[in-house]
């Protein structure tokens, strides 16, 4: 596989809002998982200079699962808030998930709710559960 076809394919899926790390599956039976792993981060770093809220969920994704990068919740909230700062109704219910959770934040039902209302008045179908 040649790393200009993966970045691609990456790019343009998540421009689409089309790709995820943990449910795709790719050519030749290689995960998305795999995929990532091989891709590296800066590929997805070089979408959200595009100012894109999916790619900036996505990141978050990977940071917070620890897929192609090392797990870091931090950085996970670094990009779900860059992400809702665009209105990305996944990365406002994610935040609600760490806060939920605790992960990398001070667990706070407060916040979590809040950030759950905001995915669901943007009908995320996560967020209105």
């Amino acid at each position: 596989m040649q790393v200009d076809w993966e970045f691609e394919h990456v790019l343009q899926g998540s421009l689409q809002g089309k790709h995820s790390p943990k449910t795709d599956v790719f050519p030749e039976g290689h995960s998305s998982t795999h995929l990532f792993s091989l891709i590296n981060v800066k590929y997805y770093k070089y979408a959200i200079e595009l100012n894109n809220s999916v790619s900036l969920n996505n990141l978050g994704n990977m940071y917070k699962t620890g897929t192609g990068v090392e797990q870091n919740y931090k950085k996970a909230k670094y990009y779900y808030k860059m992400a809702a700062k665009l209105n990305n109704s996944n990365s406002f219910y994610n935040l609600g998930y760490l806060y939920y959770n605790g992960y990398g934040v001070k667990e706070s039902i407060k916040k979590a709710i809040k950030y759950f209302e905001k995915s669901a008045n943007l009908n995320n179908t996560y967020g209105l559960n």
